[in-house]
């Protein structure tokens, strides 16, 4: 991703972008349970790192945005424009595009050991 999530608005002013609680969550998830660098994830999604930081922080801690997002209002913690719905897909994808290349790795795993036997 790119700076295109900043927008400015009709008097010139960069407003930062505003990220949903899933996005935070799935980032900070990345990291912690993946194994993911937080700058190879600040860079591919456009968060800045001290920001990627603070998330994985309340991540750690169960804190902030894990709350949302499991409130007991279906509203909350659900992606509610087009830009959320494209950053959800964006980690989606990516989730994919990495357990498809798992699965390739095993597979060339399995038939080096099968050749052995």
């Amino acid at each position: 991703m790119s700076s295109s999530f900043n927008s400015i608005n009709t008097y010139g002013i960069i407003r930062k972008p505003t990220f949903t609680p899933e996005f935070k969550y799935d980032l900070a998830r990345l990291h912690c349970e993946d194994g993911r660098t937080i700058r190879s994830l600040a860079n591919e999604y456009g968060v800045g790192v001290s920001t990627l930081c603070q998330w994985i922080k309340m991540y750690r801690e169960g804190e902030g945005f894990m709350t949302k997002l499991t409130s007991s209002t279906p509203e909350e913690g659900q992606a509610k424009t087009a830009k959320d719905w494209e950053r959800k897909f964006k980690v989606a994808d990516k989730k994919l595009r990495e357990a498809e290349k798992e699965i390739a790795f095993l597979k060339q795993a399995a038939a080096y050991f099968a050749k052995g036997k």
